[in-house]
């Protein structure tokens, strides 16, 4: 199981790095998106951007930390800085300096959203709401607002309301392929790998070199049982062992994914009410006692409540509270294991 795990994670982790700066930022109002600044060295900015574009991501850093050290109120030098920092895996120095910038332009819809996703990437999904509510109120047509908000529902296991802000995220960005990934994605973790295909599949045609769309249409093909097209599309991007251990790895999560399913299921039906019993018919009229004896009152007995079944109150604390769906003990942890969402963000934001 190990071994499924850390090769799944291993090539993961290329197929994030590589896609980011495939997928576009949706449009916007731009005049609303534009922070109170101050001005920076046009042709410094220009430099560590081209390095940026170039995949140099420590040199673009350093060279954004040069201009952010010169002028520390240059939003949009510090705010790339934050960007660089988590691509990097240093989500802690983003969050210390998009908290700084934050002073700024507090309602500056770029920070607020980068900031939301940097609470995500430190596993505080519960903070990332609150910010992207935040950013909600500000300006609440913003795309990017609804697709972070939905990937911190996906990190608390409520797949259903995650979905509700994918949808609504696309209705205000038709076809944005991060967004539409995003919600495929969600999906294959809600069991609906066939539904998260009809997603995957047209974004994929338009853009065959993103890696993260791959890797998730070769997990939904692999859940659904197209090893054929699963194999496929691993083959892209490793060799045929490594392909071969994913094919594994889709199969034993579809398996446990319905595991999971049927032991919900039974809780579910040993956590509803017990029917009321039936009513009981009063007692024949005794015969007289003769009158040469004492006749002593009958003791009256209440009838015993009906007790539901000794484990219903354990098994009703298994409920998940976020996501309203109950998990049967031994597979809590399956999903976090098993499983490393591909989710996607807007090109430089991610």
């Amino acid at each position: 199981m190990q071994r499924l795990t850390y090769v799944l994670l291993a090539t993961s982790a290329l197929a994030l790095l590589a896609g980011c700066n495939d997928f576009k930022m949706p449009l916007g109002d731009k005049k609303a998106d534009t922070a109170v600044q101050s001005p920076a060295d046009p042709a410094a900015l220009e430099a560590a951007a081209r390095l940026k574009a170039e995949g140099k991501l420590k040199e673009a850093a350093n060279a954004y930390s040069q201009i952010v050290a010169r002028d520390p109120k240059s939003v949009p030098a510090s705010l790339e800085l934050a960007i660089l920092h988590r691509k990097l895996g240093e989500p802690e120095k983003s969050l210390a300096l998009l908290r700084a910038i934050q002073s700024q332009a507090s309602d500056n819809p770029q920070v607020l959203a980068q900031l939301g996703y940097t609470l995500v990437d430190l596993n505080e999904p519960r903070a990332a709401i609150d910010i992207f509510d935040q950013l909600m109120a500000i300006k609440n047509n913003y795309p990017d607002a609804y697709n972070g908000k939905g990937v911190a529902f996906d990190h608390l296991g409520n797949h259903a309301v995650a979905q509700d802000l994918y949808r609504h995220a696309l209705m205000l960005s038709p076809g944005a392929p991060h967004i539409q990934n995003n919600l495929a994605m969600s999906l294959i973790m809600d069991g609906k790998a066939k539904e998260a295909i009809t997603f995957l599949e047209p974004i994929y045609e338009q853009d065959k070199n993103n890696k993260i769309i791959r890797h998730n249409l070769a997990m939904a093909y692999g859940i659904t049982g197209n090893d054929k097209k699963a194999m496929e599309l691993n083959l892209t991007d490793l060799n045929k062992e490594q392909a071969e251990e994913n094919l594994r790895y889709y199969k034993e999560f579809a398996r446990r994914q319905k595991l999971v399913a049927k032991n919900n299921a039974t809780i579910k039906d040993t956590l509803k009410p017990e029917p009321m019993p039936a009513p009981v018919e009063a007692a024949a009229t005794p015969a007289p006692v003769p009158a040469t004896a004492e006749a002593a009152p009958a003791a009256v007995v209440a009838a015993p409540e009906p007790q539901p079944p000794a484990d219903t109150a354990a098994k009703a604390q298994e409920i998940s509270p976020a996501a309203g769906t109950p998990i049967a003990p031994e597979e809590k942890s399956f999903l976090d294991e098993m499983l490393t969402p591909q989710y996607a963000y807007p090109a430089g934001k991610r």
